[in-house]
């Protein structure tokens, strides 16, 4: 337990200690209240961890649902990022496409973005490691959809110096793997809130 836990706990305790003598000191100078004297140590033990039991947990309860859903909101603001970084591509494409050239700069930019991509990936990665580390299995589907992704722009035509056009099979296709991937991004979000 944190040190702030432990501290919760004490204070709850001693505010139930004190409630207790309380009680006690009042119902003596209560005379229309009547009390049985008898209680065994099991039911005082039983009604103390009954108070301890409804006060404690609320709160740990809430600030452990609250803690993951920050992260968890965290998350899914750094994979929505991740789609704007990528849209850059599918920008790119459809303006070489629409202005009929494609050039050695375009290529420099599609790999930047791939780089700054595989960036954030990594960053993802580490997180769910930190906060969800049964549920890793989310991040590397994600990273096979990346590289596929990845593998498709980069490893076919795109990047051979004599390529200098988008013709619109290329970018018919290129709309299909993107759509692909954007959508697996998308997907990825909804199976982070319900980690």
């Amino acid at each position: 337990m944190k040190k702030k836990e432990k501290i919760i706990i004490g204070v709850t305790l001693l505010l139930v200690l004190l409630g207790g003598v309380c009680i006690g000191v009042f119902s003596k100078n209560i005379p229309v209240l009547e009390f049985e004297r008898k209680i065994s140590a099991l039911e005082a033990l039983t009604f103390l961890v009954t108070v301890a039991i409804g006060i404690v947990f609320p709160f740990l309860i809430k600030k452990w649902v609250d803690d993951n859903q920050t992260i968890k909101i965290y998350l899914v603001q750094e994979i929505e990022q991740l789609i704007t970084e990528i849209k850059e591509n599918k920008k790119l494409i459809a303006d070489c496409f629409s202005n009929g050239e494609f050039k050695n700069e375009d290529r420099d930019k599609i790999n930047f973005t791939f780089h700054s991509t595989e960036l954030q990936i990594e960053s993802i990665q580490k997180q769910f490691e930190v906060s969800f580390p049964n549920s890793l299995r989310i991040v590397n589907d994600m990273k096979d959809s990346f590289r596929a992704y990845k593998d498709y722009l980069t490893g076919g035509e795109l990047m051979i110096s004599t390529f200098n056009k988008i013709e619109l099979p290329f970018y018919r296709e290129h709309s299909n793997e993107y759509n692909k991937f954007e959508s697996h991004l998308k997907e990825m979000i909804h199976k982070v809130h319900r980690i």
